[in-house]
């Protein structure tokens, strides 16, 4: 299972990046995002069979 807090906070970190999550760790990744106080800025793109592509996007 990935560190998706550490995940989130590389992704802010490099502006582009871009990283993937399964639907079976959606849970996992959900528990991290809520956390996270600007979550409206992690942006998801839905895929095939149910993954999620996620990037930020800071509010201007």
């Amino acid at each position: 299972m990935e560190d998706y807090k550490e995940l989130i906070k590389k992704m802010i970190a490099e502006p582009g990046k871009e990283f993937l999550v399964k639907h079976q760790d959606f849970p996992a990744f959900h528990q991290a995002w809520v956390q996270y106080p600007n979550h409206d800025e992690i942006v998801g793109k839905a895929l095939k069979d149910g993954d999620v592509l996620y990037r930020y996007v800071p509010k201007e």
